[in-house]
């Protein structure tokens, strides 16, 4: 089902809902993230394509 153009339902196994719920709640402390965790987090960069632009800004 859609609503003005993009998807609005999904139908999934309430198994599939539960682990993503609770993957939704997993947090993190910064003391428990590996060396090699850290510095795959500073080097990310966002695509050009998936940037905001100020001109897309309302």
């Amino acid at each position: 089902m859609t609503k003005y153009g993009r998807p609005s339902v999904v139908i999934l196994s309430a198994g599939e809902y539960e682990r993503l719920k609770r993957l939704d709640r997993q947090v993190l402390a910064v003391t428990d993230l590996s060396d090699d965790d850290i510095a795959g987090i500073e080097a990310a960069r966002i695509p050009d394509a998936h940037r905001y632009h100020s001109d897309d800004l309302p």
